[in-house]
């Protein structure tokens, strides 16, 4: 069955946008900052459309960068909502179908997050949903090559969605994490990976860290 995309996320933006700085200041430069980020350019669209108000600290940058993602999410969404039956090749349009669902989940994702950190959230409950996020859409990509002879019709829209979700992953990981918040007199103790620690730190290891003039993608973007 079809996932109906949600509506929640206009009110969130609402309420995060009303909601001042941790730390007063004035606004970022956006050039500078966002060579912190693994994708410059994505990096740099995501603070110009958000509000300057929510680029004077960590949570601002973590906003702006989840906001970003979500409205791109979205905004695929809808597009596949309204095309995939237009479709002729019917594994294609499983696919896309497939797409769809995987994408309203980002949108869902991208929902927590944001409400996490409006609400002082830290990075360790935020990181999750992001690693998430990436993972469904790399779970879009994956559904085209499951039948040989078929190519993905999203790999740009895929590839644009893992750079927005490197570049908030990046910001996240700046906010403080739940252990230092809560007891930042705690000492750090090395403990074992389990299975599940030992995947989601793959998946952070998946995700680019190169300079602002190299940003590889974990999908090839179609030649023009």
């Amino acid at each position: 069955m079809m996932k109906k995309l949600p509506a929640f996320f206009l009110c969130l933006l609402v309420f995060i946008t009303s909601i001042p700085p941790l730390m007063g200041g004035n606004a970022i430069n956006i050039a500078e900052t966002c060579k912190q980020a693994p994708n410059y350019d994505e990096c740099v669209w995501a603070l110009e459309t958000t509000p300057p108000d929510l680029q004077s600290d960590h949570r601002g940058l973590a906003v702006s960068s989840l906001m970003a993602a979500m409205d791109n999410a979205s905004k695929t969404a809808e597009k596949l909502r309204d095309t995939m039956d237009d479709e002729s090749d019917v594994f294609i349009q499983q696919c896309l179908n497939d797409c769809y669902d995987h994408y309203v989940d980002v949108v869902q994702q991208m929902e927590g997050a944001l409400a996490i950190v409006s609400f002082d959230g830290t990075s360790d409950q935020i990181k999750n949903l992001v690693l998430a996020a990436i993972a469904d859409i790399e779970a879009c990509e994956s559904t085209f090559k499951e039948q040989p002879g078929h190519k993905s019709v999203l790999t740009r829209e895929n590839g644009e969605m893992y750079k927005l979700c490197s570049n908030a992953l990046a910001f996240v990981k700046q906010l403080p994490a739940y252990t230092e918040k809560h007891n930042p007199t705690a000492p750090t103790e090395q403990t074992p990976q389990t299975g599940g620690q030992a995947q989601e730190t793959n998946q952070e290891n998946a995700a680019p860290a190169q300079t602002s003039n190299q940003t590889p993608s974990p999908v090839q973007k179609p030649a023009p």
